[in-house]
């Protein structure tokens, strides 16, 4: 019985509706189960309040959750190398947050966020 939420800036209603019935396609075809048990859901989320509700807010606390990220695939596998190197982020990140003198947790998914943009400025700009 999944749930599929979907969160994003403000499209039309035939838009969302397309990538409705393509997201319930995959859900039948993959899946395996019923299309009474499907359920999609839209939020439609306006750019100004993206950074703090999105951003933020649920990516942030939610990141052991997320299936790809920044539009990369995230490893969900529990290896003990991928265990290693999460263990070895985490304590970089909270050196390095200790540092920046970021002790809440608001400020360090700040931090984060602002992070991921700039590595992303700079991706694009190699590819440029």
């Amino acid at each position: 019985m999944p749930y599929i939420a979907i969160k994003g800036f403000p499209k039309d209603d035939e838009t969302m509706r397309k990538v409705a019935e393509r997201i319930n396609a995959a859900l039948l075809d993959l899946w395996g189960c019923q299309q009474e048990h499907i359920n999609i859901s839209y939020e439609a989320v306006p750019p100004e309040e993206w950074d703090d509700r999105i951003e933020r807010g649920e990516i942030a606390r939610n990141r052991d959750k997320m299936l790809m990220l920044g539009g990369k695939w995230i490893s969900r596998e529990k290896s003990p190398t991928n265990a290693h190197a999460m263990h070895m982020l985490q304590e970089q990140m909270k050196g390095q947050t200790t540092a920046a003198g970021l002790t809440f947790e608001d400020d360090v998914a700040e931090w984060i966020t602002q992070s991921r943009r700039e590595e992303n400025d700079e991706s694009s700009a190699g590819r440029a």
